[in-house]
């Protein structure tokens, strides 16, 4: 990485901009979601940044979940978005994103990631417990059948 200044900082108002500006970067698309919870909400997503001269180059977001625990409820959220642009890769930037939120979270899971992902948060001290498999019961098959299907009385 060239020189320069860098942070990795919690997102906050101010930066919204340069947010903005990386989202639309990574996913060229209309974002339709309206502006992010603010850090300190309890109910809000916590968004880590790495900025090189107020330019967001990676970002880990989180979704917020409470988990019953031995008869406890706690708070805790799933990261999701570990995103670092590609001329940045390779480097300190991902595992210091999952380090700053091992610091502004006491619990914090992920369930799918990619070989690379999870060496990171493996390397930073995360447990890798093993694959979960997915279910789906589908409660209303007609729903995801196409009409003609229905029509012939197969369901």
């Amino acid at each position: 990485m060239a020189r320069g200044a860098y942070a990795v900082r919690l997102y906050e108002p101010e930066l919204a901009e340069a947010c903005d500006r990386f989202i639309r970067r990574v996913w060229p698309r209309p974002d339709e979601r309206g502006p992010a919870a603010v850090n300190g909400d309890a109910s809000a997503p916590i968004r880590v940044l790495f900025l090189k001269e107020q330019e967001v180059i990676g970002h880990l977001a989180t979704m917020p979940v409470r988990l019953t625990v031995k008869g406890c409820v706690l708070d805790a959220a799933w990261a999701v978005g570990l995103v670092v642009l590609p001329e940045h890769r390779n480097g300190p930037v991902a595992p210091l994103l999952v380090k700053k939120l091992n610091e502004a979270m006491d619990i914090a899971l992920t369930l799918h990631v990619e070989e690379a992902a999870l060496r990171i948060f493996k390397g930073v001290g995360w447990h890798h417990l093993g694959v979960i498999p997915q279910y789906v019961r589908v409660l209303n098959a007609r729903a995801f059948v196409p009409s003609p299907f229905a029509a012939r009385g197969r369901l």
